[in-house]
Order: C-alpha cells, then structure tokens, then sequence
C-alpha cells in the first residue's frame, strides 16, 4: 500500500473512533452518567452542549418522525413484545449513530481532537 492510500485508511480509522466516541458519549447522557453532551442535529450547524432532558427530547422527536406520529403506541407495543423492544432499540441506535456522525462532519479540529479514543 503507498504511503497516500495507507494516510486516507488511518484517517478514516481515527473519523470513525471519533464517531463511535461521541456514540459513546451520547450513550453515558442518555443512562444519566454525564450531565451533558456537545451535539449537532444537522450538518452545518454548530455543535452545542445539550443536557439529558434536550437529548431525550430530540430523540423523542426523531423517533416520532420515523413511526409518523404513532411512537407512543410502538413504545407501548415495545413494553411487552420483545421484538417490538428490539426494533425500536436498533431505531433509537440508528438516531444516536445519526447524531454522532453529523457532530463528527460539524466539530472543530480542537474539539475532535479532544474526543478520547
């Protein structure tokens, strides 16, 4: 591999540890282990700290637009039904990994570089 292809395969490595880093990070707020999390919920918009209570409420609001308007009932349905509860975690992991990939596009290179991994 010459030295070019062997830099693009380090960097996209390191861009993908920094994603699931702020993966990781969104995990420990939403389990309340952190008070907050830097986020961006697009591209092109500057991250910001969001607390627990912001973070659920943008999840919340992400899931509602994936079932059109019918979330209450499928987290209803996700209590008792273990596929139910399946789909709806593997819904919620695809939000998160959303998030972290439009933070990672949108982060400053100090504040990637800040992100443990």
């Amino acid at each position: 591999m010459n030295a070019i292809a062997e830099r693009e395969v380090r960097a996209h490595e390191l861009a993908e540890r920094r994603r699931q880093a702020i993966a990781k990070q969104i995990l420990e707020c939403l389990n309340g282990k952190t008070e907050s999390v830097l986020l961006s919920w697009g591209f092109n918009s500057v991250p910001w700290p969001q607390n627990r209570q912001e973070l659920v409420e943008g999840i919340e609001d992400e899931l509602i637009k994936k079932y059109k308007k019918c979330f209450m009932a499928k987290f209803i349905q996700a209590l008792s039904d273990d596929s139910q509860r399946i789909d709806l975690q593997q819904a919620i992991n695809q939000i998160i990994d959303e998030l972290a990939d439009k933070t990672h596009a949108n982060m400053t290179l100090g504040e990637l570089e800040a992100l443990p991994c």
